[in-house]
């Protein structure tokens, strides 16, 4: 039996109550004992004097899967330096199962498929296939409505057959069997954009008798965020109060010149937290990440990338997409392009510096970026307000999470990354210590039992006896983040011990190569 006993520490438990100097006993994967050890022994003594000892951090909104670095880069380097523990994928309507014939095609925005061997199909059998690999993270994953849709009527956009319907709650009911956590929605995006609201309650049904969690990426963000917030109202309105699972809200985000909206959608989802359990996720940056088709209209990328790129090259359409654009009044000098596949020149770059290297104006620019890459562009934009970011970060409904992915530290040519890749969490955590946005005790549940329990983790997320010990030993005074926009690689500072599972995975900065991740399954 192994044994690590960390000593001297001030533990945040991750409940309401008040932070207090206590010894902390591992013994295998489990919290043994809690108290005043003076003279307990143990393979591995921890001094965590002067330092916070919290639960794991839980990412409730993750890209691993995505973006395919579950597999790329099991131990998830990025992630583990900055206290995070646990993931959860599947989330904006997209997963890696349940999929028909090997397709990952709801992914393609966000990686290059062919660089995997697809070989499951169900939930259950690519939770079987993560568990052969040796992870240096917890996963765990929701069913992507995008994906079972897909699966179902292929590129088609229109309506469920009732049969088809049938079809869709008999593969929801199986991912769940299986050990999904809920379903997600990506109601920006085309191929659930369409779906009516009479499905969307039907799926619901399903995880409200699963006990399961529903999250959405909205159908707006941006302009129209609060009818999208309405929209959630009417599922609740005829799901009942009683029959509403728990709602997740993905990336909210305080855009500049949006704050009276805003405030309003923030207003209608209080209204609704005193009726049903519904919060949202976000990460601390005034820098927005976006799949950079989404920035053209709606019909443009219907059909999905062949679609698009037919559109693109067709003269009249693509002058009707510019016009269409210019009418939007993008300042494209803030969309910086991150990521264009097969083309390491762009990454760095804004639009309007991709225009003038190729005489074209920034529209044009980005529609030829789309064409070449055939879609699949990433683009950050700085857009987001700092002070309405802030607010967000301190309102009771709020989670705070990466939607990024777990990353190496050694930079990848034609990759900029987002910063929130590598330090979310110190970021916040230094945000807590110098500008007294919440109290330790309110942020640390903000990254530990709340997303725990809104996930319907059991046995994470708090530090008490019999919980997994996944647990995170930081200095309050160093911790923070050094990546930024234009040097985004760069390790955390203060997160100086992440247990896993009951295994040292990150000492000072550095992983110790141990890899006890779980796979974890709802139930």
């Amino acid at each position: 039996m192994s044994s690590i006993l960390i000593k001297n520490g001030i533990m945040f438990d991750g409940s309401e109550e008040k932070e207090g100097q206590k010894d902390i006993l591992i013994k295998d994967d489990k919290i043994a004992q809690i108290g005043d050890f003076k003279n307990k022994k143990a393979d591995l003594i921890i001094d965590a004097t002067g330092s916070f000892v919290s639960p794991g951090f839980i990412d409730i909104n993750n890209d691993s899967d995505h973006q395919l670095t579950i597999f790329e880069i099991p131990h998830q380097e990025s992630l583990v330096l900055q206290g995070i523990t646990t993931i959860i994928g599947g989330n904006c309507g997209s997963s890696l199962a349940p999929i028909s014939a090997g397709d990952l095609r709801t992914i393609k925005k966000w990686a290059d498929i062919s660089k995997i061997n697809v070989d499951w199909g169900t939930v259950s059998e690519l939770l079987d296939r993560l568990e052969k690999l040796k992870l240096g993270v917890n996963f765990g994953t929701l069913v992507g409505h995008s994906n079972v849709r897909r699966g179902i009527i292929g590129e088609e956009l229109r309506d469920l057959t009732d049969g088809e319907m049938e079809q869709f709650k008999y593969l929801l009911e199986k991912g769940m069997s299986d050990g999904a956590f809920g379903i997600s929605t990506g109601l920006e995006y085309s191929h659930s954009r369409i779906a009516p609201q009479l499905e969307i309650l039907e799926i619901l049904k399903i995880i409200k008798k699963f006990d399961g969690l529903y999250s959405t990426h909205l159908r707006s963000q941006k302009e129209g965020v609060l009818a999208a917030i309405t929209e959630i109202e009417d599922l609740i309105e005829n799901l009942g109060e009683e029959n509403t699972p728990r709602i997740e809200i993905s990336h909210f985000k305080a855009y500049e010149g949006l704050e009276d909206e805003i405030d309003l959608a923030l207003s209608l989802i209080k209204k609704l937290s005193e009726k049903v359990d519904i919060s949202f996720d976000l990460y601390p940056y005034d820098l927005a990440g976006a799949v950079a088709y989404s920035y053209l209209p709606e019909w443009a990328n219907r059909g999905g990338f062949a679609r698009l790129v037919k559109n693109i090259e067709n003269k009249e359409i693509r002058k009707r997409i510019v016009s269409e654009l210019s009418n939007k009044k993008i300042d494209f000098s803030k969309i910086i392009i991150s990521e264009v596949k097969n083309s390491p020149f762009y990454a760095g770059k804004s639009l309007v510096e991709i225009g003038k290297s190729m005489n074209l104006i920034p529209e044009d620019a980005l529609l030829e970026i789309l064409y070449f890459a055939k879609g699949r562009v990433m683009a950050f934009e700085k857009i987001l307000s700092l002070k309405g970011m802030r607010e967000l970060i301190q309102n009771p409904n709020s989670i705070i999470s990466t939607n990024d992915a777990g990353k190496l530290f050694e930079p990848i040519s034609g990759v900029w990354p987002h910063p929130r890749a590598f330090g979310t969490m110190p970021k916040f955590l230094k945000m807590v210590a110098k500008e007294d946005v919440l109290s330790w005790n309110e942020a640390i549940r903000k990254i530990t039992s709340i997303p725990a329990k809104k996930i319907g983790l059991k046995n994470r997320g708090m530090i008490s006896e019999d919980y997994f010990a996944d647990i995170v030993v930081f200095d309050p005074v160093k911790v923070g983040s050094l990546s930024n926009l234009s040097d985004p690689y760069r390790k955390p500072d203060g997160i100086e011990f992440v247990i896993l599972n009951g295994e040292l995975v990150a000492n000072k900065g550095n992983l110790t190569g141990n890899l006890p991740g779980r796979i974890l399954r709802r139930g």
